[in-house]
């Protein structure tokens, strides 16, 4: 893993009052957000090394040498132990892509990706950004450039980090004529899965899930929230991974399992 360190990869958007400070690394992997969440304000490349240094999780006992990276697209190539950004294979190959970027643009709203995986012959176009209200959008595309073979693409999940204060999940259930219904429960390390099947949203059906701090409600409280934008097969998952929570190992999951066959040239877009 490549220490954020490098100015030049570093990219602080604002908008709405929100900052999100996103590392794309110069050598292997893709972007990660290290921060997301209220504005910081003018903020020196200096102060956003110091934060990207402090965001690097620690190296612990029972795990690999170095340290594991949650990217936008996490990758199971680079030791991430949780859901992979893209799942699928070719005929059983190729089944965990390595990312790196061809080409990063940046502005002060939004960060735009370009990235190839040669080995598996992957291309993928990353998007993350600021709206004018705060809200933080990320797009995936997904890519087949291989010449004559196709893969299969089994899932797309974007990943959001938030903070190891969010201790506490809250989304949406219910029935006809009591739907969003909203549950809590603890955040706790390991996955929850809130799936739709329908291939549409109902009354069971959750609109967001959130994750804030202990007893967070209208007026207290500080929370991270997502809401995945698209019809089909999709779903929200909270992961907490591993036992030591850091920001980097926390994530709000939107996911599509997409189950397609991308031909030869194709691609696969997802937003969340």
């Amino acid at each position: 893993m490549t220490a954020p360190s490098e100015a030049a990869g570093l990219h602080h958007l604002r908008a709405g009052g929100v900052s999100a400070v996103v590392f794309c690394p110069p050598d292997v992997g893709l972007p990660r957000i290290l921060y997301w969440g209220t504005d910081l304000g003018r903020v020196s490349q200096t102060d956003l090394q110091q934060l990207a240094t402090l965001s690097v999780p620690p190296v612990t006992s029972y795990v690999i040498d170095d340290p594991v990276p949650a990217a936008v697209l996490p990758e199971h190539g680079l030791g991430y132990c949780g859901q992979p950004g893209v799942s699928g294979h070719r005929d059983g190959r190729d089944w965990s892509p390595l990312f790196s970027i061809t080409e990063a643009h940046g502005s002060d709203t939004q960060v735009q990706v370009q990235a190839r995986d040669v080995t598996a012959a992957l291309g993928l176009s990353l998007t993350v950004e600021l709206t004018e209200t705060g809200l933080l959008r990320s797009r995936a595309e997904v890519t087949n450039i291989h010449e004559h073979e196709s893969y299969s693409l089994e899932g797309v999940h974007l990943a959001l980090p938030v903070p190891p204060v969010a201790t506490e999940i809250l989304d949406l259930a219910g029935r006809h004529p009591r739907e969003r219904v909203p549950q809590r429960q603890p955040f706790h390390v390991g996955t929850r899965a809130r799936e739709s099947r329908r291939g549409k949203g109902g009354h069971d059906a959750s609109l967001l899930l959130i994750a804030g701090t202990q007893g967070f409600g209208f007026r207290t409280g500080e929370v991270w929230g997502c809401t995945l934008r698209g019809a089909g097969t999709n779903g929200c998952t909270p992961s907490g991974w591993p036992p030591v929570r850091t920001p980097s190992s926390v994530a709000a999951n939107c996911y599509c399992p997409v189950r397609s066959v991308c031909r030869p040239a194709a691609a696969t877009p997802h937003r969340g």
